[in-house]
Parts: C-alpha cells; structure tokens; sequence
C-alpha cells in the first residue's frame, strides 16, 4: 500500500488515511540485524533461565507458599509470566490476524470474515455469510488493546457469533477496527479513526445506532470510554471530513473491558497484582507516554546489559506524575503530559456526574468488567462508583480471581479461566454466556423500541379516516379551523 507524508510529524501516514487528519509521532522503528541480535539477547535468557526458574519456583518448589497457586489456583501454563513478554515487531497486526484465522476453530467459518478498507477506515468483520448489516439486531464495534487484542481476540468473537446467531436467534455481528498504534501515531489520532469507524457503521453500512454495541480492552477500553465522552460533549480536535456524513448519536449499549481509564495511576492494585497479572506497571506507564507523544529518544545502539535478563525494561509512573502535575522524562521536558489532565484523553479525570450521564447508555446497557488481580482493579472500582453515582447503573461482570482481560484470555490461553474459584466464573463458558447475554438483552431492547414506534405509528395510521370524516364535516364551518379542530378532537 502506498504511503504519504505527513509533514508535521515523522511518520508516513497510509494514503487511504491521509485525510483523516491522523497526528504522527515516532519514526517507525524496523527489524534491524541489530535489534533481532537484542531480542534474542534479551528473549532467550528469559526463555531459558529466568521463564523457568519463576514457573519451577512457583509451581514445584514453593507451590505451598506461592499466591499464584495458593490463592489463585492458576495452572502453569495460565502463569502471567509466560505472557509478558511481547513482539509487536514479529507479530504484527496482519500476522496475529492470519495465525488465529488459519487456526482449527475457523476452518468451517473461514467465510465469516471479510477485510473492509472504506473511506479511511480499515477492519475485519465477522458475521454469516449472505446476511445484510443493516438487518443486524445488534452489531458489536469492538476497539482493540494496544497490542493488537482483537487478533487473539477472534476465537472468543466466533463463538460469540456463534452462539447469538445459532443457538439465540440474533442476527449478530462483529467490526473490529483495526487503527495505528502509538507511538507511530499518537492522540487523538486513535479517536478520529473511531469516530470514522462509527460514521462508517451508521452513516456507510446503515445501522441504526441503538442497535451498535461499542466495545473496547484495555487500551482500547480507554478509547471506548472517551468515544463515549465525546460523543456527549464534542472536543473539536476530535473530527472527522464532512463526506463522511453527520456524527450519529450515542449507541445502544458499550461493554469496557478491564479498560485502561487512569494513564498514570498510583493505587494499590498497580503493585498488589504484578505478580498475578498478564501485563505489569511500567509496560502500561510506558504506553500511556507513547499515546500522548511523551516517547524519550531512543537508543542508537540498543542496550545490551544483563539487568534485563532480570526487570522490566519500563519504570512505573513517578510518584510526582499525577493529573495536574508534571514530571521530567528523559529526552524531553514533560510534552504532552498536560493531555493526563483531559478526560478525552484520560476518562478517570472526568468528575461530572451529568457527563457521564449523557455519555454512557444507562438501564444497565453500559457493562464494565475487570478482575480482582489485574493491576488496573482500583481504577476500574473507582470508575464504576463513578457511573454508579451518576445514575448509569453499569452491569459488572467481576471475577474475583480474574486477571487483565480476563473476558477475552479465558478463550485463548490455555486454562486460564482454572481458579480455586468456586463460583460460575470458573467455567470456560462463563464470559462467554454473560457477554451473549447483555448482548441478547440490548437486541430485546431495540425490539421493543421498534415496536413501540410500530404502534405509536399504527394508532396514527387508524386517525387518517377520521380525520378524514372530520375535515369534510368541518369544512364549510369558517368559526373553527382545521387545525384547531383536529387538535380538539385528539
């Protein structure tokens, strides 16, 4: 695909983007010789030395003592550290795609899913072959994490296609929006291209907005909430071209998963959970600076010291980082950090109950869920109270021993919904049936409205003749107009 420059910034911005008005930061960073001799400097001792010294450690020697398995109950191969590390530059968004599509759940159901590429906006939908869009009782917009969770993402949208499209009689589909990451392009580029993908599920694909579901994790879960923020109350910055048609109203439901809502947090489950959770402090403090262009000078040379081998590479937020304030990062003078202050960026900041309001679907058609060890728990708790004090009624789904993404990792990670839990949440199945179900609930909800209007228009369609009757038989009166009369008599 061809490529146009972006002259306010460094990075090529897709010419089919172009006009979208994307914001690009860093240069984009390719696979070196050097930096492949680095992963494998830094990937294989982790691999070798230290991966199996913390699984034999935590599940054979000190397995008695050991909280992973002792008060979670998690099997070693759902253990968080074999997830941590990541390889964007290896797996990237077309190869996570592919892999999970040539998997064996999708051998029969290849021909569910279809690329768009459609005024700027690129994505992948699933739904069964030969159904039209616009007929869709719900539709599920699905805003990826920041490392591409909507690939490995995939099994648990089949099945979710599955089971409301064959077993629950609801015509369903899903969009995932697949948008430029950070630090290549930095906010609110991410917003635009879902204020776009919105405009093409409404505008483009013609589906009424009460039956769309937005959704996002993680990284996304934050540009889900400020979609919905903005949608409320418009940040100007935050638009699209005007042939992409009108902003359409605030869609029927929204589900947050273990969304990443407080950038630069300093609770207690940021700690607490490390050693529970998929993801760790630093890796999210050091994506929060690449989303609102804070990205300190790289490295000519890639370091190769052996502290690697050993910590994480990203330091957690500086106690003296909170909103409102600023802090030095090395390689510039605190750039863009103001951004934490913004809700549209930063959703926690927001205290206006009213907001909130206006912004997410109440009666329980806003569903947060997280879990009780992932680092982001006080965050998402505080966020909740939030909503709950603004009169949204958020469903929760909480899973006690969940970790980050724990919805969505349940179905892809091998036995990672296995918790000394005792309760439903520790069947595979449970998220799955709980999210078909919220999304059940929202198709019930259109349906009534559709019959409600159905009725409303009925009753006026019984008038007509007697409004007939009465405008001959009030015609030659001039005491009393038409309108007047017809006022009167309903």
């Amino acid at each position: 695909m061809t490529k146009a420059l972006d002259t306010t910034g460094t990075t090529p911005i897709p010419a089919n983007k172009a006009h979208l008005g994307l914001v690009s930061g860093a240069k984009p960073q390719k696979m070196t010789l050097l930096l492949v001799l680095h992963f494998l400097y830094v990937f294989l001792p982790h691999l070798f030395i230290t991966l199996p010294i913390s699984l034999l450690w935590n599940h054979l020697f000190a397995r008695w003592t050991s909280p992973i398995v002792q008060l979670v109950g998690r099997p070693v191969l759902a253990d968080g550290s074999l997830y941590r590390p990541q390889a964007r530059l290896l797996f990237n968004r077309t190869r996570a795609y592919d892999l999970v599509h040539a998997s064996r759940p999708f051998a029969r159901y290849r021909d569910w899913v279809s690329y768009v590429d459609v005024k700027g906006t690129t994505g992948r939908w699933i739904a069964p072959p030969g159904t039209k869009r616009s007929e869709d009782e719900v539709c599920l917009y699905f805003v990826h994490g920041d490392l591409d969770t909507a690939g490995k993402a995939q099994l648990f949208f089949l099945s979710l296609a599955k089971s409301l499209n064959l077993k629950r009689n609801v015509q369903f589909s899903v969009f995932c929006l697949d948008y430029e990451l950070a630090p290549e392009f930095k906010y609110p580029s991410q917003l635009i291209e879902t204020l776009a993908g919105y405009h093409y599920l409404v505008n483009q694909m013609g589906i009424a907005e009460d039956k769309i579901c937005l959704a996002g994790d993680s990284a996304g879960g934050n540009l889900a909430t400020a979609f919905l923020l903005h949608l409320a109350r418009p940040n100007p910055t935050i638009k699209v071209p005007a042939e992409l048609g009108p902003t359409p109203r605030r869609p029927g439901s929204a589900i947050l998963i273990s969304p990443f809502v407080n950038l630069i947090s300093h609770t207690t489950s940021r700690k607490t959970n490390l050693p529970f959770d998929f993801i760790d402090d630093g890796g999210a403090y050091r994506a929060a600076l690449d989303y609102v262009g804070v990205v300190p000078e790289r490295q000519s040379v890639p370091s190769f010291h052996p502290v690697h081998f050993f910590t994480f590479p990203n330091p957690s937020p500086p106690s003296s980082l909170v909103a409102g304030k600023k802090a030095f990062v090395p390689g510039q003078e605190g750039e863009g950090l103001a951004l934490f202050d913004s809700p549209y960026c930063n959703p926690i900041v927001c205290k206006d109950e009213s907001w909130w309001k206006e912004a997410c679907p109440g009666e329980g058609r806003t569903m947060v869920t997280w879990g009780g060890n992932e680092i982001f728990s006080d965050d998402i708790e505080e966020l909740v109270d939030i909503l709950e004090k603004s009169g949204v009624a958020p469903t929760a789904l909480y899973k006690p021993l969940g970790a980050h993404d724990w919805v969505l990792s349940d179905s892809f990670v091998p036995l990672a919904y296995r918790t000394h839990s005792q309760g439903p949440d520790r069947e595979k199945s449970y998220a799955l049936e709980q999210v078909a179900s919220f999304l059940q609930e929202t198709a019930v909800h259109g349906r009534k409205e559709k019959r409600t209007e159905a009725q409303k228009n009925t009753v006026l369609d019984d008038k007509k003749p007697q409004r007939e009757k009465l405008r001959q038989r009030k015609a030659p009166e001039a005491s009393l107009n038409e309108s007047e009369v017809l006022v009167e008599r309903e």
